[in-house]
């Protein structure tokens, strides 16, 4: 894997990756310190011995892992639960929603170059927190539920009935610890068909 490829690009995308890429959209172009905003992820697993970790495709068999380090700078991506539920009709299918986490690693350096030493994490929860608020999406709509900190949090989920987990443990230590910080927001996405 290497940290400078790009995401694939998705033709005509549908669904909850639809709405994933609204919302990535809205989040770049209102948050200008956020360097990529991936979209949703897949479950990899390395070895046995190290575990899994998330990862975006990237085109040509090769994918992006979305642990932190120096090359990605500050970057959001999608963790979305396993189950799904989906608005069916007979012959027609009106949409859908997901659970979703939305997990935000960031250095405060690079948000608050003159003063990143007197701003806390609820600082950059709130720049975050305050677009996915106040965004409007045409087809879908989100619903945010609570915010998690802690590292085996984020990358477990609240409820781990519905999310896949990642073997956090392998992330390396300088990416725990200030001038870094993460995040993870969840809630539910709901979903149109698209038009």
């Amino acid at each position: 894997m290497i940290a400078t490829r790009t995401p694939q690009t998705l033709i005509e995308p549908i669904g909850v990756e639809a709405a994933i890429e609204e919302i990535n959209s809205i989040l770049l172009a209102r948050l200008p310190w956020l360097d990529n905003a991936y979209g949703k992820c897949e479950k990899l697993l390395e070895s046995k011995d190290k575990g899994s970790f998330p990862a975006i495709y990237s085109g040509n068999n090769e994918y992006i892992d979305l642990f932190p380090d120096q090359n990605k700078g500050n970057f959001s991506f999608f963790d979305i639960a396993e189950m799904s539920t989906i608005n069916w009709v007979p012959n027609q299918l009106k949409g859908g929603s997901a659970e979703f986490g939305l997990i935000v690693w960031f250095n405060y350096d690079l948000i608050y170059p003159t003063d990143s030493d007197n701003r806390s994490i609820e600082n950059v929860k709130h720049e975050v927190i305050t677009v996915l608020n106040t965004m409007g999406l045409l087809n879908s709509n989100i619903v945010c539920d609570r915010v998690l900190e802690r590292v085996e949090n984020v990358y477990n989920g609240y409820n781990l009935a519905l999310y896949r987990g990642f073997s956090y443990g392998n992330i390396k230590s300088p990416y725990m610890m200030r001038p870094y910080g993460v995040f993870r927001i969840e809630g539910k996405i709901n979903y149109m068909k698209n038009c």
